[in-house]
């Protein structure tokens, strides 16, 4: 049995390893292409072997395109035009650092393929999602927690953050109740697994209390009482952690020399390295205990 997986990449982070018109060798071969990509930050391989996958990744980056228009160019233009690969990857990084250049794409493992030089895996893409089912996942399962489990929570904004070499949404909620400090929960639903994190934000600097929990699954396919316990989890601890800050630490003259001492993670993109930032004020928090 396939089974099929649905990650968000950046098109801009692939790159055209071979572009081919027919994905046959056969003389009467149907018009369908052989592109292989590599994607540059897991180094893992794509390929697209239909013609209708390649016009909607294509589409993603340029609405204007039309199916004509792409027959026309990879196969009535051949022998007139740049290399296929060429095009193709000029297409990829048309929409570098914009919305478009996020894609939602579903695809299954093949068999494994060799060169002279090593054997190698590729996944096949087979479908691209368009942008309203992408945002519909996205905004259903980000209403649906906020409705259900985090009701004294507001959502703040569309952020992105970068895990394994891609830019991908996640849902943050925040609470605004206590006066010494806001509490933050961050759920980002990425490759099959759902990452939960919590901050607390003093004075514009946000620390993390509690180790970020990992659960298996998309989030929206989490039991939902695994998924209320863990939020649950988080939200008690962070004010848990807040009522300490206001008890202890607060008005322990040394607070103000500390505080210059945390890291700003407003400013790290990549989600590891702003995790273990946000983990490493607390500790600093915690020598003043």
């Amino acid at each position: 049995m396939v089974t099929t997986h649905s990650d968000w990449f950046n098109a801009s982070d692939f790159v055209v390893l071979e572009a081919r018109e027919y994905n046959s060798v056969k003389s009467n071969a149907k018009k369908h292409p052989f592109i292989l990509l590599k994607h540059k930050g897991t180094s893992e391989r794509f390929a697209i072997t239909d013609r209708m996958v390649l016009f909607a990744l294509l589409k993603r980056l340029d609405s204007d395109l039309t199916y004509s228009a792409l027959m026309q160019t990879v196969y009535d233009a051949m022998g007139q035009r740049p290399p296929l690969d060429t095009i193709i990857q000029g297409y990829l990084m048309s929409r570098r650092g914009e919305p478009e250049d996020v894609i939602d794409i579903h695809y299954h493992w093949t068999d494994k393929s060799s060169d002279a030089d090593y054997t190698y895996y590729y996944a096949n893409i087979n479908h691209i999602a368009s942008t309203d089912s992408q945002s519909l996942y996205y905004r259903s399962t980000y209403d649906f927690i906020s409705g259900n489990f985090l009701p004294h929570y507001e959502q703040l904004g569309e952020p992105k953050v970068k895990i394994d070499g891609i830019e991908v949404p996640y849902m943050r909620f925040i609470n605004y109740e206590r006066e010494s400090g806001t509490i933050m929960i961050n759920v980002l639903s990425h490759r099959n697994y759902t990452y939960v994190t919590g901050t607390v934000n003093l004075n514009g600097k946000k620390v993390q209390p509690k180790k970020m929990k990992i659960l298996k699954g998309w989030t929206h396919l989490v039991e939902a009482r695994i998924l209320r316990s863990t939020l649950n989890e988080f939200e008690e601890e962070l004010n848990d952690a807040l009522s300490i800050f206001e008890e202890k630490i607060q008005n322990d003259y040394r607070w103000e020399g500390r505080q210059k001492l945390l890291g700003q993670s407003n400013r790290v993109l990549d989600f590891v390295n702003r995790n273990r930032l946000e983990r490493e004020n607390w500790e600093l928090i915690e020598l003043i205990l």
